[in-house]
């Protein structure tokens, strides 16, 4: 049995109007969640005011628990890339240098 979302029916979209009622739903639907979801002044404000690490963090923390824990799809190209994120962590001496641990075993580990 399918257990997928119900398809719609074939004579749906029949007609040019209702592929182009379709489409132009679907894309006011995308631009109503990109505004929700783009990064806001507000948070780039609170952005801006970190003074520590541990302020920037929690600056995260929020920005992304308003996403579901996600990061809003702009924050690449307007805080990494714009060189923001770089210029506020700089105040403490931080970087946004992307650094990858990895575990080193030794002898005594086993």
């Amino acid at each position: 049995m399918y257990g997928g979302p119900v398809p719609p029916a074939r004579d749906q979209f029949r007609s040019v109007d209702a592929v182009l009622r379709f489409k132009k739903r679907r894309e006011e639907i995308m631009n109503d969640t990109k505004e929700i979801w783009d990064i806001t002044e507000d948070e780039i404000a609170m952005l801006e005011a970190c003074g520590s690490t541990e302020d920037w963090n929690a600056a995260c923390t929020k920005i992304k628990e308003a996403r579901g824990g996600s990061y809003p799809p702009d924050w690449w190209p307007k805080v990494k890339m714009s060189g923001m994120m770089d210029r506020i962590l700089a105040k403490w001496g931080a970087t946004s240098e992307i650094k990858i641990a990895v575990p080193v075993s030794t002898k005594g580990d086993a």
